[in-house]
């Protein structure tokens, strides 16, 4: 994605929304955010959408995130590598004591 600021003055450009704003937050939060772009300047910006599994214990099923998830992913895929119809299967192998 590139931009162009046209304006005839210095301008700040934000890109994209993030999915995830903290309770109460009334405006969505840039993705990107690029400070004093000057006039006839140019910005641009690649975005690689990933699909990550996180598997933790840390969470109960159906709660509501409202932060950074904080353990890495188990799991990342590319979006645009797949093909238009891919499916998952995801377990979980259960320990045994014994």
């Amino acid at each position: 994605m590139e931009n162009v600021n046209e304006t005839g003055e210095i301008q700040d450009i934000a890109l994209g929304v993030t999915l995830f704003m903290p309770l109460g937050d009334m405006m969505p939060k840039s993705a990107l955010y690029f400070k004093d772009v000057g006039d006839g300047s140019r910005t641009a910006a690649k975005f690689t959408q990933k699909l990550r599994a996180y598997i933790t214990s840390d969470y109960q099923e159906a709660q509501i995130l409202e932060g950074a998830i904080e353990t890495d992913p188990t799991w990342e895929q590319n979006l645009t590598a797949l093909h238009d119809s891919t499916t998952w299967n995801l377990q979980r192998a259960r320990c045994h004591p014994g």
